[in-house]
């Protein structure tokens, strides 16, 4: 009885960990991918702001970021509750 709580709590911890760490993963590339973002519109001709609209960049830069975000969490937690093999592997990235 006191193996199995204490194996359960063992996979508790290293999952909380384990979903930490992929959050921290995806918050540093969402942070280079803005910071890299910005350093190319800045370098952008002046032309180029007269024909692209000023929202269009933001909104395409959130939604980018939030699908960045959600997706390894999503990724870790199908795979983890379903034990089937990672969905993320067919777009080139396994999880």
């Amino acid at each position: 009885m006191f193996f199995s709580a204490a194996l359960g709590f063992a996979v508790m911890v290293v999952a909380y960990i384990r979903v930490a760490l992929w959050l921290q993963t995806s918050y540093r590339q969402t942070y280079h991918i803005r910071v890299t973002l910005l350093q190319a519109v800045l370098r952008q001709e002046i032309g180029w702001f007269d024909t692209h609209d000023p929202g269009e960049l933001g909104t395409r830069l959130a939604e980018s970021v939030l699908t960045i975000l959600s997706r390894p969490i999503n990724a870790v937690t199908d795979n983890a509750l379903t034990n089937t093999p990672c969905e993320a592997k067919r777009d080139g990235c396994c999880i």
